[in-house]
């Protein structure tokens, strides 16, 4: 029997690699200068900077799901998924729009010159594969599901320490700030989850409590005198372990053996945080 192998439409591939080409090098030559807002709650007023480029790269991204969900589309599987949840299609869109915003806050932090134009068509090709692991998770009977599966895990652990290293750095409110940590995380999670089982209320409860655990964990951590790349990686490895555990207990393989290896994980991450603080 040969394994089931369902060819990918390379001339839309190439039209989303266009578009995060052509997105980040708008961002570069065009600068979008940031707006100032007032709100008044509760008698009290907040003023709220909406940053253009932060807002620039979200539309990028959004543009990049549109053009993702025309080639998942093309799946036989497609609306198949995740027990013909209507949700399921719309997890797929989340790895590619995230690594398009990902990429453009990496790339943001180099100055021009030729390792900016290489940063870029790292970039592109990163959501390219995004988009390619997601078309093919779509079908569980694929004989690449799994190694596929493998990629997409990286891919989701390393943007999510790329953007809260980048809202650490930022100096955000912390009103704001942990709002928005809980919300990429348990964003991630759901998604990561849903490699596992298929998209239900058990799920979402299961990446809404990873969200506000490591929102939590945000708290203290912002306090201390951490580089962000440091408060990046150590919440990134909390929700790694989180998410991991969530995982094997919907397998039904969660044992002791499994919590000793994530507490070992966990207890590592820690110490290696302290070397950090006393640095």
């Amino acid at each position: 029997m040969e394994p089931r192998r369902i060819p990918l439409d390379a001339p839309r591939l190439s039209v989303i690699a266009a578009l995060v080409v052509l997105g980040n090098a708008l961002s570069r030559l065009v600068r979008i200068p940031t707006q100032g807002f007032v709100l008044t709650l509760f008698n009290i007023q907040w003023t709220v900077l909406v940053n253009g480029s932060a807002v620039f790269l979200v539309l990028l991204g959004a543009l990049v799901a549109v053009g993702a969900d025309s080639v998942l589309r093309a799946h036989p599987a497609y609306g198949l998924h995740g027990g013909g949840s209507r949700w399921a299609p719309l997890l797929h869109l989340i790895l590619p729009a995230m690594a398009t915003v990902g990429g453009g806050v990496a790339l943001a932090l180099f100055p021009s010159g030729p390792r900016w134009w290489v940063g870029m068509a790292a970039a592109s090709v990163l959501v390219v594969l995004c988009v390619v692991g997601e078309y093919i998770v779509i079908d569980r009977d694929d004989y690449r599901y799994d190694p596929a599966s493998i990629g997409l895990g990286i891919l989701a652990y390393t943007l999510l320490a790329l953007l809260l290293s980048a809202l650490h750095a930022s100096e955000t409110r912390l009103a704001i700030f942990l709002p928005l940590i809980g919300l990429v995380v348990a964003i991630l999670a759901l998604r990561l989850l849903e490699l596992t089982a298929p998209p239900s209320p058990r799920l979402l409860a299961y990446a809404s409590g990873t969200g506000l655990v490591i929102a939590q964990l945000g708290l203290p951590l912002n306090f201390w005198p951490l580089p962000s790349v440091a408060f990046g990686l150590g919440l990134t490895v909390a929700a790694y372990c989180v998410i991991g555990v969530a995982r094997v207990h919907l397998r039904g393989k969660l044992n002791s053996r499994t919590l000793g290896e994530y507490a070992f994980v966990a207890a590592a991450s820690i110490g290696v945080l302290l070397l950090a603080v006393q640095r």
